[in-house]
């Protein structure tokens, strides 16, 4: 069995605080969104109540990194920290972090930033590094330009007080619009790395490991789930910004974009299901057909949702993988025949091994 350790650094310069004994830890990394941690552990001694005050008074200024043996798997921040203890027994404590890029999630632009024909995969690199410029906001994300291709234009005021990760998420939701997550590694001086990737497809589509359903040990499908859900999904789309600018006293409403209708379902029968969505700060009417577009592409009919449980074992498989494919070899009562096909993790829930429960690795698949 794998063994994780979970350690303690300083946000700002990554010294090294505590090796917290967390237990009944469940993780996730995803594409494009945020990531999450939640455990705890309880403080009977000395120096597991010394390690309990460092997470606590560290909260919303530390990383929190996660080893699986010898390798990182997960980066983030402690967000919430919560000591208490009972009638009997020790300090109980727990802990609720989340992956890198909620940092940018918690600032704001300080300054209006313009681009015009500006490639995507240029504009979000440098959120980043506007957001790090002052030496006190800098928690160290290596943050290239990785150009996609797909040129942007875009203004943001700092007047809007805008969430530079939200603007980062709402980039990717336009049509063509670009993916990205943050990759943690240790590069060949051992120094820990938190590297932004921006891509319009991340991953390569070539798989080069295989999970089979027959097997035992390593790259063993243990389970899995097939969902369709309509109610995330829709056949009709509109999205709406902000009030363009009017005179004084008169009344105003909010810009939308035109109504996208997916032909190809409705003329499958589907019936009329209507989704919308708010993008604040937004004042161009082609930015928000954008995003109905793009909200049209991704939700239209009823919404897959697959999950494979799988034992990573050692194929080489990390969460740093994400969006590269990966082979399935599944034969069962569900799959007629031996399926054997390619398909693409966007996004894993981990469930680190201990007391005699085995390590769970759930990849979550999204589309091609």
């Amino acid at each position: 069995m794998p063994t994780y350790r979970y350690l303690l650094c300083d946000l700002l310069t990554d010294q090294r605080l505590a090796t917290l004994p967390l237990s009944g830890v469940k993780f996730d990394r995803r594409l494009c969104r945020r990531g999450s941690l939640n455990g705890g552990f309880e403080a009977t001694t000395r120096a597991t109540v010394s390690a309990a005050k460092l997470l606590k008074a560290y909260a919303g200024r530390s990383a929190l990194w996660v080893y699986r043996d010898n390798v990182l798997w997960w980066g983030g921040i402690p967000w919430t920290v919560q000591a208490g203890q009972g009638a009997r027994g020790g300090v109980k404590v727990q802990v609720t972090a989340a992956t890198f890029d909620s940092y940018a999630h918690r600032r704001q632009l300080y300054a209006d930033k313009s681009y015009t024909g500006v490639d995507q995969g240029v504009i979000i690199p440098d959120l980043w590094r506007t957001i790090q410029t002052d030496p006190r906001g800098d928690i160290g994300m290596v943050a290239a330009d990785q150009p996609t291709g797909v040129l942007r234009d875009r203004v943001y005021l700092a007047s809007e007080h805008a969430w530079v990760g939200e603007l980062v998420e709402n980039m990717g939701d336009v049509i063509d619009g670009p993916e990205h997550t943050v990759d943690v590694f240790t590069d060949s001086t051992g120094a820990r790395v938190k590297s932004l990737r921006v891509g319009q497809h991340l991953g390569s589509t070539t798989p080069r490991i295989v999970f089979q359903r027959a097997v035992r040990g390593g790259g063993r499908v243990v389970e899995w789930t097939d969902t369709a859900d309509a109610v995330g999904g829709g056949t009709t789309f509109q999205t709406r910004g902000d009030a363009p600018n009017g005179n004084v006293g008169e009344d105003t409403q909010p810009l939308t974009s035109d109504r996208v209708y997916r032909l190809d379902l409705l003329g499958d029968g589907w019936p009329l299901l209507d989704q919308s969505a708010d993008y604040p700060g937004v004042i161009e009417k082609t930015t928000l057909d954008g995003y109905a577009q793009g909200m049209a592409d991704q939700f239209g009919g009823s919404m897959p949702t697959q999950g494979y449980t799988v034992e990573v074992g050692n194929t080489g498989w990390n969460p740093n993988r994400l969006g590269e494919a990966v082979r399935l070899k599944l034969s069962d009562l569900w799959h007629d025949q031996v399926a054997d096909t390619a398909v693409r993790p966007v996004g894993c829930e981990v469930t680190p091994g201990e007391r005699g429960q085995a390590e769970q690795v759930k990849l979550l698949l999204g589309e091609d």
